[in-house]
């Protein structure tokens, strides 16, 4: 529901001269904001290793940092919360006039959701609004959506007819709504029971804020997944029971078997490959592949695998295997990530890998390296991004049974003049309808039927799947789903 009207503090002015000319700067392949929690201290670093800035966040001399921070996408605002001898607050720090723009008091013994996740996502891109939430015995939870251009806000609380409805309406301070991504006018969430040890899967909660509903859904099952902003999808790693190796030999415990990936135009969440101890997938490359930090229990540590959409590797990263990897984010060139020390005598180096114009083996270049006792993770990129997403490769699909359903090649297709973002007739003969199924492939459910000389747009493909060749169209009615090419030798698609 809307609520006051955020109040404006202007608590302090940042001395050192930082503003869009240094996000924007001319001539830099990419920049990365670092942030160490321990301090609330931020840091900006071009790809030549340059710092650009860095400050510690405002917050008092007693103060300390939540976990993570949201930074918009284009670099003008830092969420941050944090708690001192007065209370825990969520700020917005205005990078375009180097002040604290709004101010929250969340009281006393409060948690916020950016103690669990936080990123670029909190931001809803188009309208300059962010979203978080938090819990505190006095008032139960409350999510939150402020909008940093006029200074309004919405509140989801436990008593209100959509929180109660989605079976929400509990108010205890013990449970978190903790933000996952805000986008189109709806805030994803988790609910974190906090005192616990967590969930191995979590529940999507899905505010909308226009309709003021709750539903379910299951695009963010763990806190490791990442959302790739230009389409909305999230890739995740999940034991799966479903698939083999889903528990560990030695002492029996479920441990990471599949990858799986979210596509919001289905509404549904698969698994892309079966693959034992991927973890931290992040979407590199402009979208276009994933990034794996895979365990290697012969050395107790982390190596890199690139994966491409289809659900092969496409190659591994040439580096030492680290127990210390501390965060990784994809660029359109490739990604990077950091690297910890052990010891608080050590420091964080921050690595390049270049997976578009080079091959496997990648091979990571050392950009910078942070002052001794520094543990900096990177929270914000910027990059050169097309303007829209793809076109890309369709993704894998790993079915119960086992069978894997492979994207193919466009110019493999038996009707290869079908491109992604054009159009279609169904052609059919005799009174037939053409079945549109959630999935490419028998085993999915028919969502529908196409009728003979209805005009669909293609949204994605090829996929080869139980002998035909897929694509998932879009009808004039805005009903989505996978339809075949070709059947009983008559092509059912015809390009226009």
């Amino acid at each position: 529901m809307r609520g006051r009207s955020i109040a404006i503090f202007l608590i302090l002015t940042f001395m050192v001269s930082l503003g869009w000319g240094a996000v924007e700067a001319a001539g830099s392949p990419w920049q990365a904001w670092l942030y160490e929690y321990e301090i609330g201290r931020v840091t900006l670093i071009d790809h030549a290793g340059a710092m650009l800035s860095q400050f510690v966040l405002p917050g008092g001399t007693d103060a300390t940092f939540s976990r993570y921070v949201a930074i918009s996408p284009n670099s003008r605002w830092i969420a941050y919360s944090f708690t001192n001898s007065t209370g825990t607050y969520f700020n917005v720090y205005d990078l375009s006039v180097n002040i604290v723009v709004s101010n929250y008091g969340l009281g006393l013994g409060a948690t916020s959701s950016l103690d669990f996740a936080g990123s670029a996502a909190n931001f809803d891109a188009g309208s300059g609004a962010v979203a978080f939430g938090y819990a505190s015995e006095a008032v139960g939870w409350e999510i939150l959506v402020m909008d940093l251009t006029v200074f309004d806000m919405f509140i989801l609380r436990p008593g209100d007819t959509a929180a109660v409805s989605a079976g929400l309406e509990h108010g205890s301070g013990f449970r978190l709504p903790a933000v996952r991504a805000y986008r189109g006018g709806e805030v994803f969430f988790n609910v974190i029971p906090l005192g616990t040890e967590g969930q191995p899967e979590y529940v999507t909660y899905d505010w909308n804020l226009a309709a003021g509903v709750v539903t379910t859904g299951s695009a963010y099952p763990t806190f490791g997944a990442d959302t790739y902003l230009l389409t909305g999808e999230v890739v995740s790693s999940l034991a799966d029971v479903r698939f083999p190796t889903v528990y560990d030999e030695v002492f029996g415990f479920p441990q990471i078997n599949t990858v799986q990936v979210y596509e919001p135009s289905l509404g549904e969440r698969y698994p892309v490959t079966v693959l034992v101890g991927g973890h931290y997938p992040r979407f590199v490359q402009g979208g276009e592949r994933v990034l794996l930090a895979q365990y290697d229990d012969a050395v107790s540590a982390y190596r890199l695998q690139v994966m491409e959409r289809s659900g092969v590797i496409a190659g591994n990263v040439n580096m030492t295997p680290t127990a210390n990897l501390t965060s990784v984010e994809g660029l359109y060139s490739g990604f990077i990530y950091t690297v910890g020390s052990s010891g608080r005598s050590g420091g964080t180096t921050l690595y390049f890998v270049d997976t578009r114009l080079s091959s496997p083996p990648y091979t990571p270049l050392m950009v910078w390296n942070s002052s001794l006792g520094a543990n900096a993770q990177i929270a914000w990129t910027s990059d050169v991004l097309p303007a829209s997403a793809g076109p890309f490769m369709g993704w894998g699909r790993v079915l119960p049974s086992g069978v894997v359903v492979t994207p193919i090649s466009p110019t493999l297709s038996s009707a290869a003049v079908l491109t992604v973002g054009g159009q279609a007739t169904v052609r059919t003969t005799d009174g037939d309808v053409l079945n549109l199924r959630s999935g490419p492939g028998r085993a999915f459910a028919r969502v529908g039927t196409v009728a003979d000389g209805t005009v669909v747009t293609i949204l994605e493909g090829p996929m080869s799947a139980d002998g035909f060749v897929w694509w998932r169209v879009q009808l004039p009615t805005g009903t989505a789903g996978w339809v075949v090419d070709f059947a009983d030798g008559v092509q059912t698609l015809i390009p226009r």
